[in-house]
């Protein structure tokens, strides 16, 4: 997952004296909790295989990965990446990355219940938690309707199958 922004704080005796270590930490730290505290957490169980790798036309995909890479606005302007040999995605109009819907998905142990976390930033969270709704026919749309079947439950695919995908003027 290399296209992934993954953000790890060094560890408490990375400093040393005379070097700016404990600043640079902190500062971290500092940032860490900003972004932690500008997360909304949404519990879920839509998913059956999130991280199952499928193939189509060339490219791999997952679950995760196409969950993670849903820019917000919602657009579909960017191709969906392949897993195996990701590439930087770069709006051609600001020249920076997109920003994404969803900041990160976990699974919630114990793995026998099926449960997902899906973490997104508080300013979009209502976006995100209605998008999960449908995301079973994003991905059908986007894909194809067997990776839909592969990698949610029938429940979510049934409530998504009612649905209708439209964007309002903001692209959500």
């Amino acid at each position: 997952m290399k296209h992934y922004d993954i953000f790890l704080l060094p560890p408490p005796g990375a400093a040393s004296e005379g070097s700016s270590g404990a600043e640079d930490r902190r500062k971290l730290l500092k940032t860490h909790l900003k972004v932690v505290f500008s997360l909304h957490e949404t519990k879920t169980g839509i998913f059956t295989k999130l991280d199952e790798p499928f193939e189509f036309e060339g490219k791999t995909h997952a679950a995760r990965g196409v969950l993670l890479s849903v820019t917000w606005p919602i657009t579909e302007d960017y191709k969906l990446q392949d897993e195996k040999t990701p590439q930087a995605t770069i709006d051609p109009v600001t020249g920076k990355p997109p920003k994404r819907l969803f900041h990160s998905v976990d699974q919630i142990i114990p793995l026998d219940h099926g449960e997902y976390t899906v973490m997104s930033y508080n300013d979009r969270y209502e976006l995100a938690e209605s998008f999960l709704c449908v995301l079973p026919k994003y991905v059908a749309r986007q894909i194809c309707q067997e990776v839909a079947n592969l990698w949610f439950r029938k429940g979510a695919l049934a409530t998504a199958a009612d649905m209708c995908l439209t964007m309002d003027l903001e692209g959500n």
